[in-house]
């Protein structure tokens, strides 16, 4: 016992410094998020927020229903698959995910993109496995069909009515371009809007016009 005594002011001070550094680590990450100037958070494994910037947490109410102990999003859907994309990062996946976060009337959509943690970024951000960061839709040039392929899981398909609806045309004249059927063209349609999480041809504007056309690439026709 007077062993353990003796260890005692060291064992205590060994917790010390290490409570110290975790504090440390917490205020880089912060800081870090605070430099980005978009809505930012990291998040611990099961969902669990390590530290969000202001901007991410004035996206409550409205997209965000509150985030301690855990990130929940206001968007059903969007929060369905943000938890599952948390768990393939989890799991070891080299895994990403755009998730388009619906708002309420009136309200700016976003896409809420997960982000795994690896490399060096496990220096700073040591407990953490993803960074989530939400990017505001704003009018332009409607993504390329092959983007949107890899970006919302859309079979080739789907993306080329999507592209096309979302860029304005009729799903009659999508249909006569694409030498399909209109019965075809709103099976498709109806598919992509169920895979970006939306309902109607409105919303799939704004969505597909969050992130800026590559440079170099045209739309495919």
């Amino acid at each position: 016992m007077a062993d353990l005594n003796r260890l005692h002011p060291h064992v205590a001070r060994a917790a010390m410094i290490s409570a110290h550094l975790a504090w440390e680590r917490a205020h880089a990450a912060g800081s870090a998020l605070q430099i980005i100037g978009t809505p930012a958070a990291l998040v611990r494994p099961r969902g669990r927020l390590e530290c969000a910037n202001a901007l991410f947490l004035a996206l409550a109410p409205d997209l965000l229903q509150h985030c301690d102990p855990e990130i929940i999003l206001a968007d059903p859907l969007a929060q369905e698959k943000l938890t599952a994309s948390l768990a393939r990062i989890e799991a070891g996946l080299p895994f990403a995910q755009s998730i388009p976060m619906r708002p309420k009337a009136g309200g700016t959509a976003f896409v809420l993109h997960v982000l795994p943690v690896r490399g060096v970024a496990r220096d700073v951000f040591k407990a953490c496995v993803a960074m989530v960061v939400a990017t505001p839709v704003v009018a332009g040039p409607v993504l390329p069909a092959e983007v949107l392929v890899s970006l919302f899981d859309l079979t080739p398909a789907e993306a080329r009515v999507a592209h096309r609806v979302a860029g304005g045309a009729t799903v009659e004249a999508t249909a006569a371009v694409l030498g399909v059927s209109l019965e075809t063209v709103r099976s498709q349609l109806k598919a992509a809007l169920g895979k970006l999480g939306i309902t109607r041809q409105a919303e799939l504007v704004g969505l597909l016009s969050a992130l800026p056309t590559p440079l170099g690439r045209d739309a495919p026709p």
